[in-house]
């Protein structure tokens, strides 16, 4: 008799109601004990015990929804307390049964830890927390941050929902495609199929809800983008209902009065709403799967959404897309379509029931039940097969390094998401264990620091004496300081070079600005303090070799400069050009006076005299102090969080402008993403702009803070905009190597190497 192969699954998700993961793992395990039940051994931890049953959800839903709802409400730290606490329990209990197990097999935040004889397998179903943590609670945000990128390290094999997915965590999380088995998800086709009519209004009578609607589903989640639909609806002049199915989570209440809300229901009424809807709505940002819509096609109800993310993988050509996901206009046209032209919908209909047919259960099973083999497998061969490796060139020695910043939350700007991106990858790729020193406040920091080993609001005068203390007790190999504004850098290199450990400096910019008392208070900075931090550090880096000729402060720096500079994202060279359109665009804080939106303004007026026609795209977060153009043919969009939406709009773009004002910009990371997309830039002749931009080839260059030379730029850009395209088209491919976060990462990692080294060669 074989023996059967001892799997634990994380099977507290079931224990709620039947949304997301809790679907994905019921629909699975299901399909595994039907198909592969002589082979396997299945556990249920429901969080305090193991059962050989499936759990099942709460009884009363009601209640279930007023916990949740109550927990929602609660401030962001006891939030993250009680979150912290619950999961410290169920890891407890956790542990004490994991051992009896070939495999554990997790799909919710992140793993539990277990033992090295058990395989760890860990369904990855989104990246959301780390793509889009503004649509999430601050203190589920804190609370991955905390644990989820260590905790990947144990893992031994990822299964994904989507290719999409896949790549994403390939991307953003080093994790190579062959440590990963896609596995979409399916339906169940006794339940998810076209219903009668007389089924279908017998639930709508019970739900009092008209004969026409268009349905959404899917729980309160801002990146769902619900709000859009009442939008559409009103624009589109169609007097027809919203009916929202799913549970409220923590979006603002005032979508809701907008529609016509069911709460959660069960599947089968679920599958009846489907049925008798005119069309699914779902105009999700971004989504691992997106099981709506492949629930819809199977019920025979056509699918309206965007292509963001996922939803092409799934629909393929049986959904009818929006442009985008805010096209309010274009949504309205698409639904006043479907709502009087039947034929049209009959076609979504017809390609929707045959897409559906590619989907099923029992082929996620057959592909989870392998996937459960390889790494069992893998597990028996080499017991470190957990580890992730992207072929590096091996560190010599595992090298423990402290990095420090005054600041290191990634929504803040340029120098955070670098600090984010490389030592995500020194962590992962180089096996280095990192600790963190940063002057922000708890529950902001973007790197998975197993503990936060220092903290402070302000400047204090014991700080140099706390970080010594911190740097005492780790003992670290070498410091790794990012220098963006004054204090925790300049502290945290006297703090090393006093007890003799070598440090590397990333200078991102010189501290100053375009306003008078920021350039004096920069020299008296740099006079006082700067001068002294530059020469304690072993090795000096920079984001771009121009940038480092023209700063008057490194200009007397007696040591090597090594050029790091940053990465972009992949997703920016699959930008879609709309060849119809013609603006202008810039992106950037727009109430930051050093982005010289004020000086692109004056530049426009000379431009539109000539291309009345040509419009202003503003891309960018409209915080406090932001003041909107009031020029005529200038479009504000915001912030606008989907990438893969930012590449589309710098790949439509005439040309990609950035008008800085600071005395020497350092690297320009929104002329980089412009290039990789395929647009013309136009940037000021100081600071690190010049490396990026090839005057007369890939765009031009104009003199510094002069309106006149940003509209003769402009003007260029765009006459001879055909020959610049043409030209960035031929060299991505050199764009995509040279400004790549893999090989920046391998430049600090051999720069920390090296300079370990030198210290103790002395």
């Amino acid at each position: 008799m074989i023996a059967r192969t001892k799997i634990l699954v994380n099977a507290h998700p079931m224990a709620n109601v039947n949304t997301g993961i809790s679907r994905y793992l019921r629909s699975l395990y299901r399909a595994l004990e039907e198909h592969y039940g002589d082979r396997l051994e299945i556990g249920y931890f429901d969080g305090k015990r193991v059962s050989k049953v499936m759990p099942s959800g709460p009884q009363d839903l009601t209640q279930w929804s007023k916990i949740l709802s109550l927990f929602w409400k609660l401030p962001t730290y006891p939030a993250l307390m009680a979150r912290l606490l619950f999961h410290a329990n169920q890891e407890f209990h956790f542990r004490r049964v994991v051992g009896e197990f070939d495999l554990y097999h997790e799909s919710a935040f992140f793993p539990f830890v277990a033992p090295k004889n058990v395989t760890t397998v860990f369904t990855v179903t989104d990246l959301s927390l780390i793509r889009f943590p503004e649509h999430h609670p601050r203190e589920r945000v804190a609370y991955s941050r905390a644990f989820f990128r260590r905790r990947c390290k144990n893992v031994s094999r990822f299964l994904t929902i989507s290719s999409f997915i896949q790549n994403e965590m390939a991307v953003y999380l080093g994790i190579p495609k062959e440590n990963t088995t896609v596995t979409h998800l399916g339906y169940d086709p006794t339940v998810f199929y076209p219903r009668a009519g007389a089924e279908i209004n017998d639930c709508l009578k019970r739900f009092r809800v008209q004969e026409k609607y268009f349905l959404f589903v899917g729980a309160g989640d801002p990146r769902k983008n619900m709000a859009v639909i009442p939008e559409a609806l009103a624009h589109s002049g169609l007097n027809i209902h919203l009916v929202v199915a799913g549970w409220k989570g923590w979006v603002e209440t005032t979508f809701w009065e907008k529609g016509y809300f069911l709460g959660y229901v069960d599947d089968i009424d679920l599958a009846r709403l489907y049925s008798g809807a005119l069309a699914l709505v779902f105009p999700s940002r971004y989504e691992g799967f997106g099981l709506p819509v492949l629930e819809a096609m199977a019920c025979g109800c056509p699918v309206v959404t965007t292509r963001e993310a996922s939803m092409p993988e799934v629909a393929g050509d049986a959904a009818a897309y929006m442009k985008d996901p805010d096209d309010v206009e274009g949504l309205g046209l698409i639904l006043k379509e479907l709502a009087e032209i039947p034929e049209k919908r009959q076609q979504y209909i017809t390609k929707g029931l045959k897409r559906a047919t590619c989907f099923s259960w029992r082929h996620t099973a057959e592909l989870t039940f392998k996937a459960f083999e390889i790494a069992l497998d893998a597990k028996k061969e080499d017991p470190r097969s957990c580890q992730i490796s992207k072929g590096h060139r091996p560190i010599n020695k595992s090298l423990r390094v402290v990095v420090g910043s005054q600041f290191m939350n990634v929504e803040m700007g340029g120098a955070e998401k670098y600090i984010h991106e490389i030592c995500s990858r020194l962590e992962n790729d180089y096996q280095m264990s990192l600790d963190y020193i940063s002057g922000d406040a708890f529950g902001t920091v973007a790197i998975s620091s197993p503990t936060l080993k220092f903290m402070s609001s302000g400047f204090t005068h014991a700080w140099r004496r706390e970080i010594a203390a911190v740097l005492q007790k780790i003992r670290p190999d070498v410091v790794y300081v990012h220098h963006t504004v004054p204090c925790v850098s300049d502290v945290l290199l006297r703090a090393a070079n006093d007890l003799n450990i070598p440090s590397v400096l990333m200078y991102h910019s010189d501290v100053t600005g375009p306003e008078y008392t920021k350039r004096v208070l920069g020299v008296l900075y740099h006079q006082l303090v700067a001068r002294r931090s530059l020469e304690l550090c072993e090795r000096l880096l920079v984001p771009s070799r121009t940038f480092a000729e023209g700063s008057p402060y490194l200009a007397g720096v007696r040591k090597d400069i090594i050029v790091a500079p940053p990465g972009v994202e992949p997703v920016m060279a699959g930008g879609q050009r709309n060849k119809e359109l013609s603006y202008l665009l810039f992106v950037g804080k727009p109430q930051l006076k050093s982005k010289g939106l004020d000086l692109l303004e004056k530049a426009f007026g000379n431009i539109r005299a000539r291309w009345p026609n040509m419009e202003l795209v503003v891309i960018g977060h409209t915080g406090k102090g932001s003041r909107k153009l009031a020029e005529e043919g200038v479009r504000h969009l915001g912030y606008v969080s989907s990438r893969r939406e930012l590449a589309d709009w710098y790949a439509s773009a005439a040309v990609t402008i950035m008008p800085s004002t600071m005395p020497s910009e350092s690297f320009g990371m929104v002329i980089a993403e412009a290039l990789l997309a395929g647009s013309p830039v136009v940037g000021p002749n100081r600071g690190g702009i010049p490396e990026l931009i090839e005057d007369g080839l890939n765009g031009y260059l104009y003199p510094h803070g002069d309106v006149s030379g940003l509209s003769h730029a402009i003007e260029r850009a765009i006459i001879h905009q055909d020959v610049l395209r043409s030209y960035i088209l031929e060299k991505r491919k050199q764009y995509q190597e040279r400004y790549n976060w893999d090989r920046t990462a391998e430049i600090v990692a051999e720069t920390l190497e090296s300079a370990v080294q030198r210290n103790s060669q002395r």
